[in-house]
């Protein structure tokens, strides 16, 4: 088998790899934010995730949730390229029946990593295309 039409395979599964994995995540937030609602909050402090150049800042959130009852939760998703400050408002979507299940309501966090998988997906995809027509 030639070393490209090897290598185009390769790029091509690891490709649609990375796209299932930004529908999935894709998919979970749609689910998300069917019923979550909004609110002002402000980030109580700021754990790390992590060790180096892979650590991620997690914010764990404070809001007011149904009742008007105060609410904490720790962010799903951190950012490496978002830094978050404790005191810092944000706002917040969270689940009305689970207030613990809460995220800082930014395009960024919310749709950063399906974005950048999906933009992988399709990169890998291309690559194994042209390794393809070269093989």
């Amino acid at each position: 088998m030639d070393r490209f039409i090897f290598w185009g395979l390769i790029c091509i599964t690891v490709g649609c790899g990375f796209l299932v994995s930004a529908l999935r995540i894709y998919l979970a937030r749609r689910r998300f934010l069917a019923t979550a609602q909004a609110a002002a909050g402000t980030v109580a402090e700021v754990r790390s995730r992590g060790i180096g150049r892979n650590a991620v800042s997690v914010p764990v959130l404070e809001f007011r949730g149904p009742g008007g009852q105060v609410q904490r939760a720790e962010s799903w998703m951190g950012s490496g390229f978002q830094p978050f400050t404790a005191g810092q408002p944000v706002p917040v979507r969270y689940d009305p029946a689970n207030p613990g299940r809460a995220e800082v309501d930014t395009f960024a966090v919310m749709w950063g990593l399906t974005l950048l998988r999906a933009g992988y997906g399709v990169l890998f995809l291309l690559m194994g295309s042209m390794a393809l027509a070269l093989g």
